[in-house]
């Protein structure tokens, strides 16, 4: 391409990248995938059909010779059903005497229909069954396809069993036209249907579309670069920043407007959960794509003004010529500052790096983004340095200094925010201007480069997560002055239509005369049923009276001339209802949840009977990591202060306590002279106090401490290197040679390098 000739190698690889991801993706969004699992699904089944069946012949003459349970045999057989998810019952004379695991609860007593059945639902799953008949004794064989427990956390998983590799958003029909997706049993006979979602979600299948479109978009980008190189030779400079230019911002616009690739958005990285910054950059994925087609797109520019002798020859030794060149410069750096600081201040990720457990993907592609982006404006300010004739020290830094007044045009407000991204751009600029005027090895300079930007995420990360956890503290300090639980309150609008038109419970309470029997299986119906699981938390009564019974309440045996008088005047005062419920939170000023529900009978014989549903929850309820074990993993979003040490205080005294902090029975000496919110350190804590009437709330957390720092610099330092190191190895197309044409130096800096990707 020296000669100027464009080759046409980059536009037929382009072209056949394309369509062979539009070929991926159609295959991906099509039904292909859900044939196969589904054949898969069969296949599986079958087997383990195979081996259910081989167990239970193995089993028979064991159980007909009479031998003690727990032989070698018995044993071995056991142990190959547990590998392949199958369960072994013998029942003897309708009694359930052996069982081969304890997954779940089986019947102790069996029936004449419970296993006739080919696909049954037992306790907490579904089953397919096979029987033996070895003398007086039956074996049951199950097989379970599918695990049912009624909520879904972290820890407890509904859905298929793993080996048949079925996504766990996917459901089953027994009906067999309610989808052509239909599973049989090794026998042929007809088991369910399976219910694929209508929208495809995530599968592993979507990696490979997205590996081809990733490949496309190289593709782009090097035939970008080829026609921006033909264009230069030719001593079309401006044409050769324009058309990258167009087809950079043609790509975009079809992935940001047309939406294409489809593959793209089934991904998190293209959620506006993590981020949005604005219409244009609605999230993290949009950045990333925008940081890499912009950051080429400097590269590009830098490349073809290299080429440009006008360019190396302009005059910048005037103090007003450099000024007005280094302008746009501190532009580029308040803009990149900019993003820098709404990228860690308003996203949910984390990039705090001694927090090692809570950084994932998205931390990467943020920090990605973020070198990327720098540099844009760090490829500027070397481009205006790259002159023959250099200014003198005394105009770079009154140049440097007179550009600097851009940044209180952005930063006007935080002078801490201000002060960094300012110091950034004058160093970087002043470092750049020293490096390039004295003879040091690219190493050098990468690794000092390595060290301000280094020092530069440090602060600012630090400075701005500190200030986000502030700003989520407050509005769990608001939330916690209250006394209502967002999880209860959720559970319970939920659960009225249900519980209102329950038939049984009906029924139940379908008595003229309330006996204790009555109480006891009414109460028991309503924990089993309706108030487990997160209920747990919580302490349960209930009453049971007709319109007229009286009722006596408290030591003094306080008469009320009826129970529906007491609990109304008692929701009347109190009372907050639940909007489209007869359940209501009541502001008990304990410190703790407090709810009452009411659900009225009205009878034939103008009988009119009433439950009347009193919650108030536990103290456990705020331990930690209390809630996720109980509770479906859609309410996780409720989760209780598991990671903070928190107070509660109320009129003064101390009525919740938990985490590590030692607060003060009374809230005397954390209130004086507070009004709403109060920030403060005690005994290496952090504690945010807010103050609510006659409520106040405190949330602690440790101190950051100076061990963290040092390890956050330590991997912030190491990233930028590392990452500085590949671009510059691109960029520079170096040649490769043995070990042995290294000198000292170079393999000194060889070993650095690896010990940074090793460790």
């Amino acid at each position: 391409m020296k000669d100027g000739k464009l080759k046409i190698t980059p536009f037929i690889l382009v072209a056949f990248l394309i369509l062979l991801s539009m070929t991926a993706e159609l295959v991906y969004l099509g039904d292909f995938e859900y044939r196969y699992r589904t054949k898969r699904f069969n296949r599986v089944l079958k087997d383990k059909e195979k081996i259910m069946e081989n167990c239970l012949k193995g089993m028979k003459p064991i159980v007909e010779s009479g031998v003690a349970h727990g032989s070698e045999t018995e044993n071995n057989i056991f142990a190959v059903a547990y590998e392949n998810g199958i369960t072994i019952l013998e029942y003897f004379g309708n009694k359930l005497v052996s069982w081969s695991d304890t997954e779940f609860d089986a019947p102790r007593t069996l029936t004449d229909s419970i296993y006739k059945k080919p696909f049954v639902f037992l306790q907490n799953g579904w089953f397919i069954t096979r029987t033996v008949q070895a003398g007086n004794e039956l074996i049951i064989g199950l097989i379970r396809i599918r695990s049912d427990y009624g909520l879904e956390n972290d820890i407890i998983k509904n859905g298929f069993v793993e080996q048949f590799h079925i996504p766990g958003n996917t459901g089953f029909s027994r009906d067999r036209n309610a989808s052509e997706y239909q599973i049989f049993s090794a026998d042929g006979t007809f088991l369910f249907s399976l219910i694929y979602p209508k929208e495809k979600g995530r599968t592993y299948l979507i990696n490979i579309p997205l590996a081809l479109w990733g490949l496309t978009f190289l593709a782009i980008l090097y035939l970008a670069l080829c026609l921006s190189r033909c264009l230069a030779v030719r001593k079309k400079e401006i044409l050769a920043i324009i058309v990258p230019f167009i087809i950079f911002l043609a790509v975009y616009l079809l992935v940001l407007i047309a939406g294409k690739p489809a593959v793209l958005f089934r991904t998190e990285l293209f959620s506006p959960y993590r981020y949005t910054l604005n219409g244009l950059i609605p999230s993290l994925g949009y950045l990333l794509l925008f940081s890499i087609l912009l950051s080429f797109l400097s590269y590009i520019i830098y490349s073809t003004l290299k080429r440009g002798e006008r360019f190396v020859e302009t005059d910048r030794t005037k103090w007003l010529s450099l000024s007005l060149l280094l302008i746009p410069g501190a532009i580029l750096f308040s803009l990149y500052h900019m993003v820098y600081s709404h990228l860690i201040f308003n996203s949910n990720i984390n990039f705090e790096t001694f927090r090692v457990l809570d950084l994932d993907i998205f931390s990467l592609t943020g920090f990605i983004i973020l070198l990327l982006l720098f540099s844009i404006p760090f490829l500027y300010i070397l481009k205006i340095f790259q002159a023959k004739k250099q200014p003198g020290t005394i105009t770079v830094i009154l140049s440097a200094l007179t550009a600097m007044v851009i940044f209180p045009v952005f930063f006007m407000k935080d002078p801490l925010i201000l002060l960094s991204g300012a110091l950034l751009y004058f160093i970087v600029t002043i470092l750049i201007w020293i490096l390039r005027t004295k003879d040091m090895g690219l190493f050098n300079k990468t690794v000092i480069f390595s060290l301000v930007l280094g020092l530069y995420s440090l602060f600012l990360i630090a400075f701005l997560s500190n200030k986000k956890t502030e700003e989520n503290i407050k509005i769990q300090l608001v939330t916690n002055s209250t006394e209502n639980d967002p999880t209860a309150e959720h559970l319970l609008l939920d659960m009225w239509p249900v519980i209102s038109s329950d038939s049984t419970l009906r029924k139940m309470m379908d008595v003229a005369v309330f006996e204790k029997e009555d109480f006891d299986n009414i109460e028991g119906y309503l924990l089993e049923k309706y108030f487990n699981g997160y209920w747990g938390s919580f302490n349960l009564s209930i009453v049971l009276c007709h319109r007229d019974d009286s009722l006596s309440i408290g030591v003094q045996n306080q008469i009320y001339e009826d129970c529906y008088s007491f609990f109304g005047e008692k929701i009347l005062t109190n009372g907050h209802k639940l909007t489209g419920t007869d359940f209501y939170f009541i502001d008990s000023k304990q410190g703790r949840a407090s709810y009452l529900g009411r659900l009225f009978f009205e009878f034939d014989d103008s009988r009119n009977n009433g439950l009347f549903i009193d919650l108030y929850s536990d103290i456990k309820v705020f331990q930690p990591g209390y809630s996720e074990l109980l509770l479906d993993k859609k309410y996780h979003s409720y989760a209780r202060l598991k990671d903070y040490s928190f107070a509660k205080y109320i009129n003064g005294d101390l009525v919740l306590r938990t985490g590590d902090f030692p607060y003060n029975s009374t809230d005397k000496k954390y209130v004086e002279d507070v009004t709403d919110y109060k920030f403060f350190r005690a005994d290496s804590y952090n504690l945010s106090l807010y103050v609510n009437g006659n409520v106040t709330v405190i949330i602690g957390r440790p101190v950051v401490s100076i061990q963290d720092i040092l390890i956050s610099f330590a991997y912030l330092f190491a990233l930028i290197f590392l990452f500085s190191s590949l671009a510059l190895f691109l960029a520079r197309k170096p040649g490769f040679r043995t070990l042995s044409g290294f000198n000292f130096r170079q393999k000194m800096q060889i070993s650095f390098i690896s010990i940074l990707l090793i460790s």
